[in-house]
């Protein structure tokens, strides 16, 4: 029975109530999660301190409250009662009617809503450890890395751009071409500038892989001629620069005073190429207002240790280099676009964490496989060379 008025995210006792009817429900889904996964005890703790975390977040006090999660919930609401008019659906409608359609008794609160990414989660995990992804530090990035942790426990549409992401780049590495866009086609209506990513990174490494051909490269630039056309509107250099000035505006104190604009495609290029490092690196610690981006600062520590080992092998292991492709074009190409318009650091960790999941997801499993395959052609060179001493021991010791 939904009530007349909604909480939208009150920590108070009726808000905790909420949630907490929802319990029976949300543990069976991730019971049946980690049972497909075969999770044991010390995975099944970590997913549940995870789940603690959804009431963590919603101490104030403890982490900075996004106003989204208010929008996401509210809406939410709207849809189960039946109200469609709202002037809040406009912008959250997707992601809210998600949400909405979740079968779970209540989403009358930001606990009730956060729970549902903290499902979403689990059975990203899951899906990955069936596939063979998540093996040994894979795995444990995966459910210790603090930033997807803390967002897929919020009620904010992070949690879907995750899963949308991170599967597709699964598919795509598998040439399943169509079921990663098909995951993909989600962003074109929550986030549609990853969506844009994803099809450029996609683009680059099907015209630079020696193995296509060129009937089908032509297709392709066919494909992205039109594509270049039909959204011709949202690539503009004044559209790039909209953007930019808005991320400006919001992180000096609502002034636009110092914004240089770009002036044209020479410009995008080479400021999103110099903004890529700093997007990986912010926030700074010297930048951090809060304590939750004082926490992600020395967490990026680790973070930027993890992608230089990650570009370093790419560079030196041809195996992981021809693996890691197109995860390096996507993961770049993020960078760079999102260094060039974004300013507000707290907006850039937001940003580039399910970039960040999937980059280091999948480099430490094509790491964990080289190791295993280096170990396995070792294993393999003693046991020829046993086979060979014993043979040469044997035809000497043969009477003459």
């Amino acid at each position: 029975m939904q009530s007349s008025v909604p909480l939208y995210g009150q920590y108070d006792f009726a808000s905790v109530a909420l949630g907490i009817t929802n319990l029976p429900v949300v543990f069976v889904y991730l019971y049946i999660a980690l049972r497909i996964a075969r999770a044991n005890n010390v995975v099944a703790l970590i997913i549940f301190l995870h789940f603690c975390l959804v009431y963590i977040t919603a101490m104030e006090f403890i982490l900075v409250k996004f106003a989204d999660q208010t929008h996401y919930t509210k809406a939410a609401w709207y849809y189960r009662s039946g109200i469609v008019d709202r002037v809040i659906l406009n912008q959250h409608y997707l992601p809210s009617l998600i949400f909405a359609l979740f079968p779970i008794p209540s989403v009358e609160s930001i606990e009730s809503v956060s729970m549902i990414n903290v499902i979403c989660y689990t059975y990203v995990y899951a899906f990955l450890v069936r596939k063979n992804i998540l093996i040994g530090r894979a795995k444990w990035f995966y459910l210790l890395y603090p930033s997807l942790m803390v967002y897929s426990a919020m009620a904010l549409r992070d949690g879907f751009i995750m899963v949308s992401m991170v599967v597709g780049v699964y598919f795509f590495l598998k040439k399943r071409y169509v079921l990663a866009f098909i995951s993909h086609s989600i962003l074109m209506i929550i986030k549609f500038q990853n969506f844009l990513i994803f099809c450029t990174a996609a683009m680059l490494f099907i015209l630079t892989s020696p193995r296509v051909s060129i009937l089908y490269r032509g297709v392709i630039i066919l494909f992205v001629m039109l594509g270049a056309y039909y959204f011709s509107d949202f690539l503009t250099v004044n559209e790039i620069n909209r953007y930019r000035r808005w991320m400006y505006f919001e992180n000096h104190g609502g002034t636009t005073d110092g914004y240089i604009p770009v002036k044209d495609y020479f410009d995008v290029t080479v400021i999103g190429l110099m903004s890529a490092p700093f997007m990986i690196m912010r926030p700074f610690p010297w930048e951090a207002e809060n304590l939750f981006q004082l926490f992600q600062s020395f967490e990026n520590i680790f973070i930027d240790y993890l992608i230089f080992i990650a570009i370093r092998q790419s560079l030196i292991n041809k195996n992981i280099r021809s693996s890691m492709w197109f995860v390096n074009l996507y993961f770049f190409v993020g960078m760079s676009i999102y260094g060039l318009v974004t300013d507000n650091f707290g907006t850039a960790a937001r940003y580039k964490y399910p970039f960040v999941t999937f980059y280091l997801v999948f480099f430490l499993h094509y790491f964990e496989m080289d190791r295993f395959k280096r170990w396995m052609d070792r294993v393999q060179a003693y046991r020829q060379w046993y086979m060979a001493y014993w043979q040469q021991q044997a035809k000497i010791n043969l009477p003459t």
